[in-house]
């Protein structure tokens, strides 16, 4: 997974936004990264930190967007799902957020990236 990836976030309540996303791999069953909206209209970033099993990935995924009136909205979710070396599908289940900031995040968000 080390490198270079871009795809798609999309669920619930939330338009379909684009986004890029660096990954390095220091050991075959461990990815860290970050991600962010692309372009870069109303910013969306994050981390995710998951753990490599053959075909799968099962960590974590964390986000911060712009939130109710000059606050941002962060929270954190479970991401899980089906990777090969060019693609993954998965799914990001949001399991906490700042509640006085975010105005209603979705729930679960299906997370599609593919090497570029």
């Amino acid at each position: 997974m080390d490198g270079n990836w871009v795809g798609t976030l999309q669920g619930g309540n939330l338009p379909t936004r684009n986004i890029a996303a660096r990954f390095i791999q220091a050991s075959p069953d461990c990815v860290d990264g970050s991600w962010n909206t692309n372009p870069p209209d109303a910013r969306w970033v994050g981390a995710i930190s998951v753990f490599a099993y053959p075909g799968t990935l099962d960590g974590f995924m964390s986000f911060e967007m712009p939130g109710t009136g000059s606050k941002q909205c962060t929270g954190v979710g479970n991401l899980t799902g089906s990777a090969t070396d060019t693609e993954a599908n998965l799914t990001w289940t949001i399991t906490s957020y700042t509640p006085d900031t975010c105005a209603s995040p979705p729930t679960v968000v299906s997370v599609k990236l593919r090497r570029p």
